[in-house]
Formats: C-alpha cells, sequence, structure tokens
C-alpha cells in the first residue's frame, strides 16, 4: 500500500512517540534514517 509523505509523516511520528528508534523505523517504513530524522523534527513533510 502505497502512502502519502504526509501519512507517512505521521505514522513514524506516532511510532517514535512510542519509542521505537529510528534505525528501527527506517527499516519498518523502508525508508532512509535521514528522512526519519525530517518527520520527527518537523510536523510539516519538506
Amino acid at each position: 500500500m502505497a502512502r502519502s509523505r504526509v501519512e507517512l509523516s505521521e505514522a513514524i511520528r506516532r511510532d517514535y512517540r512510542r519509542g521505537v528508534s529510528l534505525r528501527g523505523l527506517a527499516e519498518r517504513y523502508g525508508v532512509h534514517r535521514r528522512v526519519v530524522r525530517q518527520a520527527v523534527d518537523s510536523a510539516e513533510p519538506p
């Protein structure tokens, strides 16, 4: 299932608040750790 960037960012932030590591999030969603860091640091995707 393809996700929009906004949906992906929301899911990453939700799981990050639950305590999942940046590396774990990158593996779970199949994205680079840089993308995870951007989602966690900003409420709006680039």
